[in-house]
């Protein structure tokens, strides 16, 4: 924003994708929210536009739903790959129950880079 970059990012992305359907009815080329969001990161960064300070984190919600089939909650986090060209390390992941079927996932991530 204006050359400056964020301390702190805080993110609780939208919820309908993964949540509301089940897998067999989702739509795989669908992004996901934080997968988004740090793939950004990464291309600001590429372009010397930094969106994070270093030391900075990004912290973000990521939704599970334990009742569908094969969904993990690894599958809303992105790959150490993408981590690595954000710059980006995991720093903690909390699990916060919402109901019997959903929960989401506090995840802290440290700018590295």
């Amino acid at each position: 924003i204006d050359g400056h970059s964020f301390d702190i990012i805080l993110s609780d992305p939208p919820y309908g994708r993964r949540e509301s359907k089940s897998k067999s009815q989702e739509d795989d080329s669908a992004p996901i929210p934080l997968v988004q969001l740090v793939q950004c990161i990464a291309v600001d960064l590429g372009n010397d536009k930094r969106l994070l300070t270093k030391g900075g984190r990004l912290v973000a919600f990521v939704p599970t739903n334990p009742t569908n089939i094969g969904e993990h909650l690894e599958d809303g986090l992105p790959n150490k790959d993408q981590l690595d060209a954000a710059g980006l390390e995991l720093v903690s992941i909390t699990e916060q129950p919402l109901s019997e079927t959903l929960s989401r996932w506090l995840a802290v991530y440290n700018c590295v880079k």
